[in-house]
């Protein structure tokens, strides 16, 4: 037992690690992940608080970005996120080798107050065909943002300074499985079921200087993670079985002790601007946090009036090596937004983004 608690420790401190800002929203997403001081929706529930200062009275947003192998098996995989072990059984005849997530925003603002759902799923199972031998896990994690802030009036010769807070509830549900084969045929091991709740802050900082018939450059810092902890608590249990079994013997449900942990913060800044005559548009972002720090680097180019834009970028630096593509269709009050996100360290973990927005 003090060997499985030591092991579900490392697994929970692997799995909350962060190595900086995933890409929310097709925008962002487009343009390397550079948001900081270039979003302008609701994604600034995630990039940067002050950013919702800058937009209009009324918005909303919905996206979701996949990424996927064996899809087929991936709905079934996060229906028994809180059985693993009911899986494997289900699929005893089939070869499973499933490595899926899903990520998301849904959202809208009102008067400079905005409400935001970020949700995350993801699955890795893998086991082999006519066998109960498997390991890997299956969960749920989510964010509720509110966010909310105030623009500052400067004096003459500087721009207005816009401020924003996100207080965050954060939530999860995650099931491990890790069964191994014996000599004799048979196969041991366990299955655990892990809840997390917790709260945080972001605190982010957002100025536009406006160089009159020129072009606008603006420059954003956030902070996120603030003060964030989390507690987690759950269930273990046994899982054994007989050779030529296809079901499990699993023993009683054993609880795991409730502990508590604080999130590293990171740390932000950002600088956007628009090439005069040309048009493009050029982010970057520069963040760092415990052990890892990590470039963003995008652009946009609008065409037809603005109807159409094209974006690409680069995100690099620790354990982060991406390249994307995207483009929006724009009409009057509306925005729908796409883009690919190709990583170069792991392919599977290639995304698609698509998003509609709209607001006044």
């Amino acid at each position: 037992m003090k060997r499985l608690m030591c092991g579900l420790l490392l697994l929970l401190v692997m799995a909350s690690a962060s190595f900086g800002q995933y890409l929310v929203g097709a925008r962002a997403s487009g343009m390397g992940g550079a948001g900081v001081a270039a979003c302008r929706d609701l994604s600034a529930a995630y990039y940067n608080p002050a950013a919702l200062m800058a937009q209009g009275k009324i918005g909303f947003m919905a996206s979701g970005s996949v990424a996927y192998s064996g899809m087929d098996q991936l709905a079934s995989a996060l229906a028994n996120s809180g059985d693993p072990a009911k899986l494997v059984t289900d699929n005893f005849s089939k070869d499973m080798n499933v490595n899926g997530s899903f990520s998301g925003l849904i959202g809208a603002n009102i008067n400079k107050i905005g409400l935001t759902l970020l949700p995350n799923v993801g699955v890795n199972i893998s086991k082999p065909a006519n066998s109960l031998a498997a390991n890997g896990e299956a969960g749920l994690m989510y964010t509720g943002v509110m966010t909310f802030g105030y623009t500052f009036g400067m004096p003459a010769l500087l721009p207005s300074l816009n401020v924003g807070a996100n207080l965050k509830y954060l939530g999860s549900t995650m099931g491990l499985v890790n069964v191994t084969a014996n000599p004799l045929g048979g196969a041991a091991g366990n299955q655990s079921v892990l809840n997390s709740t917790g709260v945080g802050v972001d605190l982010g900082a957002l100025m536009t200087f406006d160089v009159p018939l020129v072009t606008s450059i603006s420059v954003g810092a956030v902070i996120r993670d603030l003060a964030e902890s989390i507690t987690t608590s759950g269930k273990t249990k046994t899982l054994t079985a007989a050779a030529g079994s296809s079901t499990y013997t699993q023993g009683p449900d054993v609880d795991i002790p409730s502990s508590s942990r604080t999130t590293d913060s990171s740390f932000a800044l950002g600088a956007s601007g628009t090439i005069p005559v040309v048009g493009i548009l050029l982010a970057g972002d520069l963040e760092s946090g415990n052990g890892y720090s990590n470039t963003h680097l995008g652009l946009e180019y609008p065409l037809l009036l603005g109807l159409v834009t094209l974006r690409g970028g680069i995100a690099s630096g620790t354990n982060l090596s991406l390249t994307t593509i995207g483009c929006k269709l724009g009409i009057p009050f509306l925005t729908l937004n796409a883009a690919y996100v190709m990583d170069g360290k792991i392919s599977n973990n290639n995304s698609i983004v698509l998003d509609l927005a709209g607001g006044f």
